[in-house]
């Protein structure tokens, strides 16, 4: 999607709105909330938060908001973000904190925080638990139907004998560690989680930003520090502990071979860096083959970010292809989004995100 064909759709950009739905009912706190913001991480969920400007009930002797029902930690919550009456759902969650400021002489404040409904059932504490002889995918569609979420969960191959998630880890962070083994993705958006092999929301579009009419800014960092050209996973083999499972990964993309290779740039890499890996255990030579290209992929992410600006856009989200224009033929590419931050204030509505190339 493109600025023209997004300003259609939003009245060119004027009257950016908001709205806050609490335990179902649409809140009539556009006046009283001066800055509201949804951020979204890849690798943690979303969260969000907002200051309201409470009143002071003299007759009453009671604040409106403060002792409300309504800003109240656990109640679930609906934020939307947009343009006149085009609003999109940036978060389903729940309140995690309310923090009240007095001061004398000024009006009291409620900062009120959460995070997404995987932070409910995923993101808290629990005991170790073994998962025995079950797949991947056998193991996150369990997870999912005791969090009580949707799920989207694309098939694995890849049985276990054994797997544990440990008792210093959650079922978010466990989820996350089994889908990196994989080269897979996992996250959880609105009600739905997903282990897929790909990021990608329902109907999904790519987003363009030109600097100088949608792109506000953007800073690019070209790092080769930590960049690997292969790794080699030599697994332990639980059905034969004196034959490890072998398998390894080259690095392809922008990183090909001893060389760098984005736009007009066409750099050889001194002594590039090989990683052998012996510290885990495997099932077969395709997971380990797994393990090792998530390995490389992981390192070789470091090689192009950026972090940039634009016009608030709710279409831009963690996860999504940036396809940024008019940064010279080096920076300009698509980019895969890592995080996202949504702003709506007194100054407008602004889309801060941070990338790494796409191509990788």
């Amino acid at each position: 999607m493109s600025l023209t064909d997004f300003a259609k759709k939003t009245a060119q950009f004027y009257a950016p709105r908001f709205e806050v739905e609490v335990k179902g009912k649409t809140l009539k706190v556009e006046k009283i909330i001066t800055q509201i913001s949804v951020t979204e991480k890849v690798d943690e969920g979303a969260s969000f938060s907002f200051t309201v400007f409470d009143e002071y009930d003299l007759r009453k002797e009671e604040f409106k908001w403060l002792e409300s029902d309504l800003f109240q930690v656990e109640n679930k919550i609906t934020i939307r973000f947009g343009y006149e009456n085009n609003l999109e759902t940036m978060i389903e969650g729940k309140i995690n904190s309310v923090e009240p400021s007095f001061f004398a002489g000024e009006v009291p404040t409620i900062t009120i925080s959460g995070h997404d409904l995987s932070f409910d059932y995923l993101k808290k504490p629990s005991p170790a638990k073994p998962f025995r002889n079950k797949t991947y995918s056998e193991i996150a569609e369990e997870i999912a139907g005791k969090a009580n979420l949707q799920s989207e969960i694309h098939k694995t191959d890849i049985r276990v004998t054994e797997i544990k998630k440990q008792n210093n880890e959650n079922y978010f962070q466990f989820l996350k560690r089994l889908a990196e083994e994989i080269e897979f993705v996992f996250f959880v958006y609105k009600k739905k989680m997903y282990f897929v092999r790909e990021y990608k929301y329902d109907n999904e579009e790519e987003v363009t930003l030109t600097l100088g009419s949608d792109l506000i800014s953007f800073k690019p960092a070209l790092n080769t520090a930590g960049i690997l050209k292969s790794v080699e996973v030599r697994g332990h083999n639980p059905k034969d502990p004196s034959k490890p499972i072998v398998a390894k990964a080259e690095a392809k993309g922008l990183i090909s071979g001893e060389y760098i290779k984005i736009g007009s740039l066409n750099k050889k890499i001194e002594r590039p860096a090989e990683k052998i890996v012996d510290n885990v255990i495997v099932t077969s030579v395709s997971h380990a083959r797994k393990i090792a290209e998530s390995i490389l992929n992981r390192a070789n992410q470091t090689l192009l970010t950026g972090e940039g600006s634009s016009i608030g856009m709710p279409q831009i989200r963690a996860g999504i292809t940036l396809n940024l224009k008019r940064l010279g033929s080096i920076f300009s590419g698509k980019y895969y989004v890592k995080e996202t931050g949504h702003t709506i204030s007194n100054s407008g509505y602004t889309t801060t995100f941070s990338v790494i190339r796409r191509d990788l």
